[in-house]
């Protein structure tokens, strides 16, 4: 039997030499008091396939595509995890890697805990959440600690971002309406396998620059990734995602700078991206040049929204700054405070819809606002160690830093675990941590206890997050086909684990089937659970059916503090006030509806009944 002898350079004080015998996959490495963590083949293949399964997985049965690449990032964490149990070492950079993220998670649940907001099933989804994407990374740091595997990661991220642009460019061309229906003038162009475009456009911005690094190199792998990236490119100018074009922009350049490509080699590149992008254009000008030239209009609905959330995002940050409001409870205070931004002088200026946003449109003020200064500190001295790293994977975590100042990729699976993976990476090449991919005969049972925690979470997705989903998708599907959907409501409410709109959405079909007490203590329920302008809307209109109307003018009030340019609302409170306060209800309105609506509005005066209650 040969004998086969690497000589890996340590650091300057010592040189290790590792013995390995042909045909056997790991051999504990001798360093001090700790050995190398070893790592096998299938680590490598299972880490890969969850990347690549993670982002194409999705289903339209569940209210959320995320949902699904949730599920599958846990089943590879529960992989991982029992691959993690035989090994049975944890390295110290593993450590370095999540250990800040754990603090803010800790910290994220104090609020709840000690009862200054209130501790629900959103804030324990969110945390679970958390906790896949911190035992993914902890049981695939191992794997990131050799530049084989590294480069194996890398491929597979490339690969993961080519089959989504495939499937987003069929998409797009109408080519799969069974797997990618079309809903209408409600839903956007191209959504592919995340349901947002601009999630789409951002995972395929963190996917470029490393594609980019690539194709700078000679031979198979150079024109193997020219393909990959020109796939990449054109799905991504297709998503219309402006902010996934700056990112991708900005973790290119760092390539640039870093590569130093041959002069020659990178003439031909730009000269070829050129002629491709030009046919892009001309083929697709609505999502490509019509989107550029948007950013440039003084009315931009994407800019001017995005104003609104972060100006209400700040007024949360404002109210508590060093706790935050909780892990997990942006969604539910956004209402609040982004409607306390439009009632304030000028603020009906600014560009607002009926919609309720579940986040902040910038990850850096949702994470402050959900975990205050205190808890954003740990993130921040994790950028502090990373910044100190050196690899191309800075292109890719660059294209998701300046994705995150425009858009919430932090919130979605698939765009955390790469980045996770990516810091990973750099952690586990930098000299002056090289000992973090060491660990020490101690961990034995602090493996186990991990291996084991990620071996549980796959079922507790299914159960807190797979099923409350399916079923409030199927009960959603009956309502819309305009059947009588209370009782698969029911079933969603009965569940330990209910999303946040559930409520709402039971009290709609309640009002439907004519239970107006019924709906009115569910649209309580849900005000209490997700302060949305609907919620309260709803809650007026069940109050009013019952003959509260004091209680519906308290409630549509409420409503109208939300979704100022509700012309619902404002004919709701019309129908609920006496008739001497419908003038000054008009005039208030006129501040906030369309001249048409408010046409509409003085029909509706006309025709209003006489209120039963002073």
């Amino acid at each position: 039997m040969k004998i086969r002898i690497v000589i890996l350079l340590r650091n300057r004080k010592g040189v290790n030499s590792l013995v390995r015998l042909r045909g056997m996959n790991k051999v504990p490495q001798m360093r001090g008091e700790g050995v190398a963590v070893p790592v096998s083949r299938a680590d490598r293949y299972v880490l890969c396939t969850a990347i690549v399964a993670g982002a194409v997985a999705y289903s339209s049965h569940l209210t959320s595509f995320l949902h699904a690449k949730e599920a599958v990032l846990a089943a590879g964490a529960g992989v991982l995890g029992v691959l993690y149990l035989k090994r049975g070492r944890v390295p110290r950079g593993s450590f370095w890697l999540v250990g800040p993220f754990g603090v803010s998670l800790i910290w994220g649940l104090i609020p709840g805990i000690f009862g200054s907001v209130p501790l629900g099933a959103s804030n324990l989804v969110e945390c679970l959440r958390w906790v896949i994407l911190l035992l993914f990374a902890v049981c695939a740091f191992p794997i990131l600690c050799s530049e084989e595997r590294r480069q194996a990661v890398h491929r597979a991220i490339v690969g993961s971002a080519v089959i989504v642009g495939i499937l987003a460019t069929l998409q797009y061309g109408r080519l799969m309406p069974h797997f990618f229906p079309d809903y209408g003038g409600t839903a956007q162009r191209i959504y592919s396998v995340f349901g947002n475009a601009g999630l789409l456009g951002g995972y395929l911005a963190i996917a470029f620059p490393l594609a980019l690094h690539d194709a700078f190199k000679p031979g198979r792998t150079g024109r193997i990734a020219l393909v990959a990236l020109a796939i990449i490119a054109g799905a991504l100018l297709l998503s219309g995602a402006r902010s996934a074009w700056l990112a991708a922009a900005a973790g290119a350049a760092f390539i640039l700078v870093s590569a130093r490509p041959a002069r020659g080699r990178l003439i031909a590149m730009g000269v070829v991206a050129v002629a491709f992008v030009t046919i892009l254009c001309l083929i697709a000008p609505e999502e490509t040049v019509e989107r550029l030239i948007s950013m440039f209009r003084s009315v931009d609905p994407g800019r001017s929204l995005r104003e609104w959330f972060w100006l209400g995002t700040w007024r949360m940050v404002e109210d508590s700054p060093l706790t935050g409001v909780g892990l997990g409870n942006y969604g539910a205070f956004s209402a609040r405070y982004l409607g306390e931004v439009l009632w304030e002088p000028g603020g009906d200026r600014l560009a607002h819809n009926l919609l309720h946003t579940d986040h902040a449109h910038c990850d850096v003020l949702e994470l402050l606002a959900e975990l205050g200064v205190i808890g954003v500190i740990p993130l921040v001295l994790w950028w502090g160690r990373l910044i100190r790293c050196r690899g191309p994977e800075w292109g890719g975590l660059l294209s998701l830093a300046v994705f995150s100042l425009a858009y919430y990729p932090f919130y979605s699976a698939p765009h955390a675990i790469l980045g996770l993976l990516l810091a990973g990476c750099l952690l586990g090449r930098a000299p002056k941590l090289a000992e973090g991919c060491s660990a020490t005969r101690s961990s034995r049972l602090l493996s186990r206890t991990l291996g084991i925690g990620a071996l549980l979470v796959l079922p507790l997705v299914l159960w807190m997050v797979v099923l409350p989903s399916y079923l409030l998708r199927t009960a959603e599907s009956s309502h819309l086909k305009g059947e009588d959907s209370t009782v698969a409501y029911e079933r969603v409410v009965a569940l330990r684990f209910t999303p946040s709109e559930t409520h709402e959405m039971y009290g709609l079909a309640l009002l439907d089937a004519g239970r107006f007490e019924d709906a009115r203590d569910a649209f309580r329920t849900a005000c209490k659970e997700m302060d949305s302008g609907g919620a309260y809307l709803g809650l007026a209109a069940s109050l009013l059916m019952t003959g509260d109307s004091v209680g519906a003018r308290d409630a549509v009030e409420q409503s109208l503090r939300r979704w100022p340019s509700s012309f619902e609302a404002w004919a709701l409170l019309l129908k609920a006030s006496p008739p001497h306060k419908r003038a000054d209800i008009v005039l208030r309105a006129r501040v906030w509806l369309e001249p048409g609506e408010i046409e509409r509005l003085l029909a509706t005066t006309d025709r209003a009944a006489p209120a039963t209650t002073p």
